[in-house]
């Protein structure tokens, strides 16, 4: 066990991490890979190569491993640290994405040109993906504070029963990691992890659907078995989304109780 003062600087070093992770992914989604998706899709040269939809692919899946850095930092905090001792990644993980969402407007601006008319829109717009990102890491963090607190009180009970018996026990943290399996619905971490998943494929299928609604309203109906097939390509890459969430925050998580392993080691042989 380490001590309180090792505890947060273990706490520190995630994150550290979360800020460098978030920094670098968002800075190639707003500055390289999104300008030059609109580049290509608006240069006569490239929009009818591959690389329009190279681009979108890269921007999308640096956003979406970010997010998914951002959901093993809340997870794995609540497990180790508790809710109420997490309270920085939050702020984090807010900022960044407002960060993200202004960067990305400027850069649309400066490609663009300022409508003078559209700036307050244009923020408004800002806030709202922000408090939308905000409240999808607050169904991520209520459903992992749920299933990994469930975890906790059956562990303490059955810890208090062994030891009244006087019984051995194993310790909490050998009942989580190493992962018996990549998916476990009974492994707490697992399962938030899961929810990660869950949330961001729901989150971006509901967005496709509003979209493709209104496109419908507006344009008609699909024209061909072309635009059909690319809309379900896409409905495909939503689904997809959620579990790469899921491989990217279960890699973090490993990556976490590594990390707690080895800096227990080293402290226990300093001893």
């Amino acid at each position: 066990m380490l001590s309180d003062k090792q505890i947060n600087i273990h706490r520190g070093k995630i994150y550290r991490f979360a800020i460098v992770s978030f920094a670098v992914l968002y800075s190639l989604y707003c500055f390289v890979f999104a300008p030059l998706n609109v580049r290509f899709s608006n240069d006569i040269l490239y929009m009818y190569t591959a690389l329009p939809v190279v681009m979108e692919l890269l921007y999308n899946i640096s956003e979406i491993i970010a997010i998914s850095v951002g959901y093993a930092v809340v997870i794995y905090g609540i497990y180790r640290f508790g809710i109420k001792k997490i309270k920085g990644v939050f702020v984090i993980y807010i900022t960044a994405a407002f960060l993200k969402y202004f960067a990305n407007t400027v850069m649309s601006w400066i490609f663009s040109g300022v409508e003078t008319n559209a700036v307050l829109s244009d923020i408004l717009m800002i806030l709202i993906y922000t408090l939308v990102e905000s409240a999808q890491l607050a169904i991520v963090t209520f459903f992992a504070y749920r299933i990994i607190g469930n975890f906790g009180k059956k562990y303490d009970t059955a810890f208090a029963a062994a030891k009244k018996l006087h019984e051995p026990y194993p310790e909490k943290d050998s009942m989580v990691y190493p992962f018996s399996r990549l998916l476990d619905r009974k492994n707490p971490v697992l399962n938030s992890a899961l929810a990660g998943g869950v949330v961001i494929a729901a989150s971006k299928v509901l967005m496709r659907i509003w979209y493709d609604v209104f496109y419908t309203i507006i344009n008609g109906l699909p024209s061909g078995a072309g635009e059909i097939l690319l809309m379900l390509c896409y409905y495909l890459f939503d689904v997809v989304s959620g579990v790469l969430c899921y491989f990217v925050i279960t890699f973090m998580l490993m990556k976490f109780f590594d990390m707690y392993l080895r800096y227990s080691s080293e402290e226990n042989e300093s001893l």
